[in-house]
């Protein structure tokens, strides 16, 4: 008998998913065969010949050798199963040796091919795709080693177990094995019995059964259960009957008929909750109103995470609750204010050339109030003092600057009335200073937003105000502008719309609570399709700060519209919150409050965006609500969207001239069409009146989320991923995909399927996650011949064109190959998606987020268009044959025609024969054809080029105008539709429980209980039902899990453990709250563990590691603050995971095998070390937990970061140490093994997802 052994001594088991390469297997006789490698012949021979075509004389030789030994009659005449014993009884035991009776032949067989298996160390090989190259080949087993090495601990028993039953393949004629089980006896009672049998009928998950024991213990005496009302319906009456439900409002709204189905309602009733009701729920708990932030703007040059932090709040008069600078008489100071204010002598903000002539005043307008937390305030020590932030003006009679005097005749000034002046605005020259540097308001200011030069009417108008405002100037682009191509200020349209007096008398005068939202409108199947959508209108509150606001329940419905109903009508059931709007005293525990809730903005994806705006859908001639671009002109990205663009006044003054004009409707949906603007006026006023303070265009900002993931980033997986538009060749398209799957994912990415399968079926987070992977990955395997051939001078030609401009590669840019140019453009078309969607910037990257678009359209822009021109040159040359065989065919009839009596001249006009062949050898053209040109010229979106239409995607068009999003709402992310987009599926998982009839006013009557039990758990009815408040108290005290999943953020943290199965909580400090440990290891398998750093259980073992206590004891005494005289008699919990909550209320976690930075207080910077274990020790009666790292040094000099994606190199040393919890920052690392280059780290802000 020969023992062949499945596992070797120190072997670390592979998952199950890992099988083993040139494996032992049964043919279909039973007999042992050998498997190939997965690895084709022709692919080894690529890859090494000599390697190749030795393995290939191996694999023979052994065949041979057991054909002969099978052939020589070494089994006899008995049957298989006596001769060859193979022992699957339990499959499962990787122990169990294979039995072969076979002989010194067999033995000498078996091992060889055991060993050809295994390397140098004695471990079999992880399982390599099919059709990896030399450079796929390593990054995957080094992908590999990172996902599946555990850092010396042995794999789990299942983990092993699999991979064993993975590598034998039973015989076909093999009875399968029995599998029986043997009952013990009962632990539970009849009662536990019975509810584990619901649990399991209901499928009752983890949570829900943690929450129905917390019921069950509420239970005073056998009573409280037996009186339950057996019939559902009961139970429930008698609980929504005692609930102080929210308000509703309800319309009969017609349907339209014609998308429904036979026999249906053409009429069915909206509901919508009473937003003054609801307000005055949510400040009626105290608990509630200190979360509520009430105050100006902050002005920071940091990380924008707060509404307050963004531009539109220092813009807004609305947003202060009450709170204003003044000016010297005490009246308060509002923002688009035009002021006069001092300088002191030889001040740097005089602009005067000659400071001995300033005569101390300075015109100038209010753009921003609030006040400073920028860092400079912070090293001063003046942080939060009040700030102003002024725009220059200058005017016309005294102050206008000599060097604009020539350009007079050019701006159209206008003749001067009496007493009248004119001023200009310097829209770029921004200085900021302190309310106490303003000396008075100028109130006598016209904004002449109707003038053009064009309008010789409004070009002679005699200017009769005190101060008129016609034109901006720009310095930086030396240029001037008409007032009408600009957008009114926020505060300037709550002006227009509300007075001054009114703001004075009603804002700055008492106690005021300012309480902005967002509205979420959007249409959303409920059945995974769109098929008889729902319109959800919800508000996002602005008012809480990031850790409260961008949770599901701080989002409030508004009201849902039912399927086949106008917008118009649903939009008229919101019509009595316009009071609020203004403001409106509340009733709030008694007490009369002053309360202004409004809208700052509506947000969206694009369609609905569009309609609300006013403007027509994306394929309309002029797509963009935005600007007037013309549908063939999305492609420019220096398009002038300024003096092209749409402005606020221009569009209501254009829509009342057509409605005015135009008799009939064919006629005005002509005009309002050439515009790019719908003619639903209707839903035009409504929304005036509805939001009479907000800007048209400025208000309905673009959502980059679906403009970047679901847009761009999905096309740019096609390139390397679907067979139809790939760059590369099959053979790279189907490595590219392998890889993909493997590739070392950043921490706390969930895994990706394979885009080669399921690219279409991604969600947009999957996109934009993959769209960062793709360059990382490209630029450790991407080589040239990986890339189409026909494409490679395409890519040289044109990188030129599109990515030489980029600063950061303009001295390589000439040794760069045809591969690293592909790498660059997904390289830059990866930060601007990081520059655009990241919630990480600070203000210098915000200032760069114009030419950081640039670059990504470009980028994304360039790929399309070599893909044109290889299909450019491939349509040319089959034209060109098909020309050809034309002519082929032509000059075969005329001279067929010839001999049966055509003329002689006809014939001889027939181009021969050798000169047809002639033609058909003319090489293609290199780029286009002289004709493709041309009609690419006419007419940029060629539909018969598909990627030329990728090129002018609205979606690239819109990055345009995502800068102007970013500067008034910060960022980007600020108006994000996430959040509500999260709110549909809490309704669609609603619908599963109802009759699907009436689906609207159903799922809005289990909103609102949910709404009300949040209220209820908040003590929002402490004061009105005293008694109804006292139980649902005593409700959140013994049910904290059942109160947390009906409202998290009302007195909760985040979810600590997330679901996890095995936690240790442990002992916290103010920057690690709630910690805990996940995943516990086992003891034998951390014994088995062969690093004297991570095997040590019981601290007091003579056998432990002295080097291991000695870096615990200091690890005790400098992050814990208490000495370790004695290490304890407790043993040593070993964790995979650990995780808290960190200063910003967000749950970071670690495994083992991320790179993390780490504080140590004799070092000024903090240090980057890899995780290579973390356990739990018990001291004083409290868990502390403690990391085993490894750390790694920054690479210096040329070869310190990598040469393309520009990111540092780090090289692990051979220093340890162990260090408490304290010292690890919440920040984490993606750290990509890159080979022989070493390990580099992605410094980017990825982590917007």
């Amino acid at each position: 008998m020969v023992n062949i052994p499945l596992t070797t001594p120190g072997h670390i088991s592979r998952p199950h998913h890992s099988d083993l390469r040139n494996r032992p297997a049964f043919d279909h006789l039973g007999f042992l065969r050998l498997v190939p490698p997965r690895d084709d012949a022709h692919d080894t021979q690529e890859r090494n010949p000599d390697r190749a075509e030795l393995a290939a004389q191996r694999l023979d030789r052994i065949r041979d050798e057991v054909h002969q030994w099978m052939d020589a009659g070494d089994f006899g005449d008995a049957d298989v199963s006596d001769d060859v014993v193979v022992d699957v009884a339990d499959a499962n035991n990787t122990d169990e040796p294979i039995d072969l009776d076979g002989g010194d032949d067999a033995s000498e067989i078996i091992e060889e091919l055991i060993t050809a298996n295994a390397d140098d160390s004695g471990f079999l090989e992880p399982d390599v795709p099919v059709l990896l190259d030399d450079d796929a080949e390593q990054i995957f087993r080094s992908s590999a080693l990172h996902n599946y090495q555990d850092f010396g601990f042995e794999a789990s028993d299942e983990l092993s177990n699999t991979t064993t039953s993975s590598t034998l393949q039973q015989s076909s004629y093999e009875d399968p094995r029995l599998i029986s089980f043997a009952p013990q006896t009962s632990k539970i009672s009849v009662f536990q019995n019975a509810l584990a049998v619901w649990e399991n009928q209901h499928q009752i998950s983890r949570s829900a059964h943690t929450q129905l024991v917390e019921v069950f213990q509420l239970a005073t005496s056998l009573d409280d259960i037996r009186s339950t009302p057996r019939r559902k319906d009961t139970l429930k009456a008698h609980f929504e009957k005692s609930l102080p439900l929210c308000k509703l409002r309800q319309v009969t709204a017609k349907l339209d008929t014609t998308q429904l189905p036979s026999k249906s309602q053409s009429t069915e009733d909206i509901l919508a909750f009473d937003l003054e009701g609801t307000l005055t729920t949510l400040l009626s708990s105290d608990q509630t109103a200190k979360k509520i932030y009430k105050g100006m703007a902050h002005y920071t040059d940091g990380q924008l995470r707060n509404p307050w932090e963004a531009p539109w709040w220092g813009e807004s008069i609305r947003t202060t609750s009450g709170q204003f600078h003044r000016y010297p008489d005490s009246s308060p100071i509002f923002p688009s204010d035009f002021i006069i204010w001092a300088c002191e002598h030889a001040s740097p903000k005089c602009d005067y050339d000659n400071c001995e002539n300033c005569p101390g005043e300075h015109f100038g307008r209010i753009i921003w109030c609030g006040r400073d937390f920028s860092s400079a305030a912070g090293e001063a020590g003046t942080t939060g003092k009040p700030l102003l932030l002024v725009q220059r003006v200058y005017d016309r009679s005294a102050t206008w600057p000599s060097q604009w005097f020539e350009l007079s005749a050019a701006m159209c000034l206008s003749q001067l009335g009496p007493g009248a002046d004119e001023f200009i605005i310097i829209e770029d020259d921004i200085i900021s200073l302190s309310p106490s540097d303003v000396t008075r308001y100028i109130p006598d200011v016209e904004l002449d937003y109707g003038f053009s030069p064009r309008d010789a009417h409004s070009r002679t108008k005699v200017l009769t105000a005190a101060y008129t405002v016609r034109h901006i100037w720009n310095q930086e682009r030396k240029s001037y502008r008409p007032l009408k191509y600009s957008s009114p200020h926020r505060a300037e349209l709550e002006l227009r719309a509300y007075s001054r007096e009114y703001f004075t008398a009603n804002f700055a005068c008492r106690e005021v609570i300012s309480l902005p939202f967002q509205m979420f409108v959007d249409a959303f199947g409920l059945y995974r399709n769109m098929y008889r959508s729902i319109m959800g209108m919800y508000y996002i509150t602005q008012f809480f700060d990031a850790s409260i606001r961008n949770r599901r329940s701080t989002v409030f419905t508004a009201t849902l519209g039912p399927f086949g109903a106008d917008l118009g009508d649903v939009f008229k059931v919101l019509l009595p919150s316009t009071q609020l709007d203004r403001g409106k005293e509340l009733i709030i525990r008694g007490e009369k409050i002053f309360v202004c809730s409004f809208v700052s903005a509506i947000i969206g994806d694009m369609p609905s965006q569009q309609k609300i705006a006013g403007c027509l859908g994306p394929a309309a001639n002029y797509p963009c609500r935005y600007c007037m671009v013309h549908t063939d002109e999305k492609h420019d990205l220096n398009f002038n969207t300024i003096m092209k663009g749409r402005y606020h006044d221009q569009i209501l003054a254009a829509r009342r001239r057509i409605w005015r004009e135009c008799k009939t409707t064919s006629a005005r949906d002509k005009q309002l069409s050439a515009l790019g603007l719908n003619n639903d006026e209707d839903l035009v006023k409504i929304l005036s009146t509805l939001f009479p303070a907000l800007d048209l265009i400025r208000s309905r900002p673009a959502d980059a989320a679906h403009s970047e993931y679901s847009g761009l980033a999905r096309y740019l997986h096609r390139f390397f991923f679907q067979d139809k538009y790939a760059l590369l060749t099959p053979k790279a398209l189907n490595t590219a995909g392998e890889l993909f799957q493997h590739f070392p994912l950043p921490p706390g990415w969930a895994r990706l399927q394979s885009p080669r399968t399921h690219l279409e079926s991604y969600n947009i987070h999957e996109y934009a996650r993959g769209a960062i992977i793709i360059p990382v990955l490209l630029s450790q395997w991407l080589k040239d011949h990986h890339i189409k051939p026909q494409l490679h001078s395409f890519i040289k030609a044109r990188a030129q064109d599109y990515l030489n401009g980029d600063l950061r590669y303009a001295n390589a840019a000439g040794n760069f190959s045809v591969a690293d140019w592909v790498v660059v453009a997904t390289w830059i078309f990866a930060q601007s998606l990081i520059a655009v969607c990241g919630q990480n910037q600070t203000i210098s990257e915000r200032r760069n987020l114009r030419a950081s678009i640039f670059a990504g359209r470009r980028a994304f822009q360039f790929l399309c268009q070599i893909q044109a021109d290889a299909l450019d040159m491939q349509s040319s040359a089959k034209s060109a044959q098909k020309l050809i065989s034309a002519q082929r065919t032509s000059a075969r009839n005329i001279a067929a025609a010839g001999m049966v009596g055509h003329p002689p001249n006809v014939v001889a006009q027939a181009p021969s024969e050798a000169a047809i062949s002639q033609q058909s050898f003319m090489p293609p053209p290199s780029i286009t054809t002289v004709g493709s040109l041309r009609r690419r010229n006419a007419n940029p979106s060629d539909k018969r080029n598909e990627y030329l239409r990728w090129k002018q995607l609205p979606n690239v068009h819109m990055g345009l105008h995502l800068v102007e999003v970013a500067r008034e709402y910060g960022i980007c992310a600020m108006v994000f539709v996430l959040l509500g987009e999260d709110k549909h599926r809490q309704f669609k998982a609603d619908i599963a429980s109802t009759n699907h009839r009436d689906v609207t006013a159903t799922l809005t009557r289990i909103e609102n209980i949910r709404r009300t039990l949040s209220f209820l758990f908040a003590g929002s009815f402490e004061y009105d039902l005293p008694d109804l408040h006292n139980i649902y108290q005593q409700i959140k005290l013994r049910c904290p899990n059942l109160t947390k999943a009906i409202d998290p953020h009302l007195g909760y943290e985040e979810d600590v453990f997330g679901g996890e199965e095995s936690y240790l909580e442990v002992e916290a400090d103010g920057n690690h709250r709630n910690p805990c440990a996940l995943h516990g290891i086992s003891k034998n398998a951390v014994a088995k563990n062969n690093d004297s750093f991570l095997n040590v259980v019981n601290p007091q073992d003579p056998m432990a590691d002295i080097h291991f206590l000695r870096n615990l004891q200091s690890a005790s005494a400098r992050d814990y603050n208490q000495h370790m005289l004695d290490p304890g008699s407790k043993l040593l919990q070993w964790s995979q995971k650990v995780s808290f909550t960190d200063q910003l209320k967000k749950r970071v976690c670690f495994s083992v095998g991320d790179y993390a930075r780490f504080a140590f207080q004799d070092q000024s910077d903090f240090t980057v070390a890899r995780i290579d274990g973390i356990f739990a020790h018990q001291q004083s009666f409290s868990n502390r937990v403690y990391l085993v790292i490894t750390f790694a040094r920054a690479r210096s000099g040329d070869n310190g970061s990598h040469r393309i994606l520009k990111c540092p190199f780090y090289d692990l040393t051979k220093e340890r140490a162990v260090v408490g919890l304290p010292q690890i920052q919440p920040e984490k690392m993606w750290m990509v093994d890159m080979g022989t280059e070493g390990v580099i780290y992605i410094n980017n802000d990825i982590y917007f997802m």
